[in-house]
């Protein structure tokens, strides 16, 4: 029998019968077919992050065909008229399960795990075209004769297209990168967006949709205000993204991680800047729009972080780096910041002035009256290496070489951080991608322009101190004599 002569009882009997069978045998395949590897745990790991990445996509694009009579028109008034005001006609979904935006969460979750995780059971290296050709290829196929769980428009190839293009190629592709760790930047940013899309649109978008309990949308005066808001409360998340792949060389998906204990930037403050971010983000819009699933959600959230999470961090971390991560955990805290840095490890922050500009060097004694922690403010020419600019912030590594620099308005940003909190969320918000340039470029046209930081002696300025080298402090003594903790002090 041709299912389109069932009648339409019989159609979404036989779609709520199927979806379930069909979305079990999806993931037995997919966990039992990953598990038969050796390196099995890496592999689980990085399918889930490739099975999230579809299942956002996927909520994304099915929603594409319900929001475009009032988007399009607005956005693209051309392909409006063309459309002639209709909404895009490219699938159906059959039955009356529960529904995730606008995808059945039978079909939704099976669908993920075979486009994200069942690579990862056949190849230790996927690579996306291939792949990604086959997953086209066997839609062509299958979907026209799957009418009992979904009902194809005249349209559904571009939907496919979209979805192939948009959703499952990258998605492939970030499972590839981190399988053989290339591009630390690509994933760094990839993961960050996938991680806040889940937290600050899926979580909202599943309260929403298991509840249907109505959202209140501000007005565009409290929008606006609210969006400053949460750009505030995010600071801090953002900044340990960035800490994490600048200073850390790592990613924050914790099966990718940093190859060094993070300790500055916002882990100088508190030890889950991320966590305490998208919690608090959470718990925010759950207020602006007064719906109590979502503080549910926010509340499940910090639930999760401090029973599960937590003590697999503390595990996982302490055997990874051992007496450091130690010490940075004796010296931090989760969830509630301090007001004053910690900076913990080995090596050296200095920022170094040019003595002989005047606005550089009035910057230079306005950062060393703040008594900044673990800072040094020195003359630019005692900076290793080549001549420096107006003001470079450089990290010494206990060898002598130096880890990690930035300068002009980025070094200034990094600089606050070594103040307190309140300054720190300005140098955070210095150094966002955007903001940092256009600073820059203020600075540069407005303020002083770029040159090397030449010694001029200028009548009535004093000298800039050197640099000092950091020291081991004495914290207590045992039958062998005094005992000497790692962390950097200075003098």
């Amino acid at each position: 029998m041709n299912p389109y002569e069932l009648s339409p009882g019989q159609v979404v009997e036989t779609a709520d019968l199927l979806r379930p069978l069909v979305g079990l045998s999806i993931v037995a395949w997919a966990v039992f077919g990953v598990g038969r590897h050796r390196d099995a745990g890496q592999r689980l790991a990085i399918g889930l992050v490739g099975a999230l990445w579809m299942l956002v996509g996927i909520v994304v694009v099915d929603l594409i065909p319900e929001l475009t009579p009032e988007l399009i028109p607005n956005l693209m008034p051309q392909l409006g008229e063309a459309l002639g005001g209709a909404p895009l006609d490219w699938w159906v979904y059959q039955g009356e399960a529960p529904v995730l935006g606008a995808t059945p969460v039978d079909l939704l979750i099976p669908w993920a795990l075979a486009w994200g995780m069942l690579p990862l059971a056949v190849w230790s290296t996927p690579r996306p075209l291939p792949i990604v050709a086959g997953f086209g290829l066997i839609d062509v196929l299958v979907m026209p004769r799957l009418g009992v769980v979904v009902e194809l428009g005249p349209q559904w190839w571009i939907g496919e297209l979209v979805l192939l293009a948009v959703v499952a190629f990258p998605g492939v592709a970030l499972v590839n990168l981190m399988r053989t760790g290339r591009r630390l930047a690509l994933r760094t940013v990839m993961l960050a967006g996938l991680f806040s899309a889940l937290f600050l649109g899926l979580v909202p978008l599943m309260a929403y949709s298991l509840t249907n309990v109505p959202i209140r949308v501000p007005s565009s005066e409290w929008s606006v205000a609210l969006a400053q808001v949460a750009l505030l409360v995010g600071l801090p998340g953002l900044a340990a993204v960035r800490e994490l792949y600048q200073r850390g060389r790592g990613t924050p998906y914790p099966w990718d991680p940093p190859e060094r204990v993070a300790t500055s930037g916002p882990y100088a403050y508190v030890r889950n800047p991320m966590q305490l971010a998208m919690t608090a983000l959470i718990a925010v819009a759950a207020l602006v729009v007064w719906h109590w699933p979502l503080a549910l959600a926010a509340l499940t959230a910090l639930t999760f972080s401090v029973s599960v999470a937590e003590p697999h961090e503390q595990t996982a971390l302490s055997r990874r780096w051992q007496d450091d991560w130690k010490l940075y955990v004796a010296e931090h805290r989760n969830w509630v910041p301090t007001w004053r840095p910690t900076f913990s490890g080995d090596g050296r922050a200095v920022v170094y002035v040019d003595g002989g500009c005047e606005v550089c060097r009035g910057v230079g004694e306005w950062i060393a009256a703040r008594a900044p922690t673990g800072l040094q403010v020195a003359d630019a020419r005692y900076a290793p290496g080549p001549t420096m600019d107006r003001m470079s912030y450089r990290w010494i590594g206990p060898d002598a070489r130096v880890d990690y620099g930035v300068s002009g308005v980025a070094a200034f940003g990094v600089a606050l951080e070594h103040i307190n909190l309140g300054w720190a969320m300005v140098g955070w918000a210095v150094r966002l991608p955007i903001v940092g340039l256009l600073a820059q470029l203020i600075a540069d046209a407005m303020i002083m322009a770029p040159h090397p930081a030449v010694p001029i002696e200028l009548p009535g300025l004093r000298e800039l101190p050197k640099p000092v080298d950091p020291v081991f402090v004495a914290v207590g003594k045992n039958q062998d004599g005094p005992t000497h903790e790692r962390r950097t002090v200075f003098v």
